[in-house]
């Protein structure tokens, strides 16, 4: 006896996934908030925004802890804006959202949190460097894709 299957399924019937995603406060993570918006999450997904700030300061006796506290929370608003885009307004259904402060060099906090989260995905941007800057300083998105453990979604910035 044959059965007849549907190819269309609910968003009810996909399996929950944790969906990573960069952003910092340049305005291509506008653009890949908005992508993700329209074209990955669905309704059984909790989205885990990252965000990896600086540390670099000066030590010894001109060691200011201001700094580091106006890094994290200059972090934590740059997480509450993105955390909007996925709210029931933007989606339409409800997701969980996760926000997390990283400090430290984003190349190795952010491999090392989408890893030890268990991230099915990393949803992130690329700032489109020139050939040198890439040689000298080395691109957060090439580095992430050839050292996650999981899949990499690297969003083009926008044609202008």
């Amino acid at each position: 006896m044959s059965h007849a299957t549907d190819s269309t399924t609910s968003n009810n019937d996909r399996p929950h996934r944790l969906v990573a995603i960069a952003v910092d406060d340049l305005t291509i993570s506008d653009h890949v908030a908005d992508w993700a918006v329209r074209n990955y999450i669905h309704r059984n997904d909790t989205v885990l925004l990252l965000n990896a700030y600086s540390t670099y300061y000066t030590r010894g006796a001109a060691f200011d802890t201001s700094f580091q506290e106006a890094s994290e929370r200059h972090s934590q608003n740059v997480l509450r804006h993105f955390a909007k885009a996925f709210s029931f307004d933007a989606l339409g259904f409800n997701v969980p959202v996760k926000m997390v402060s990283l400090p430290g060099e984003p190349r190795s906090v952010l491999i090392d949190a989408v890893d030890e989260m268990g991230a099915n995905v990393l949803i992130m941007g690329s700032r489109e460097m020139g050939t040198v800057s890439k040689a000298v300083l080395g691109s957060v998105s090439e580095y992430c894709v050839r050292h996650c453990e999981c899949p990499v979604i690297v969003v083009r910035p926008p044609v202008q």
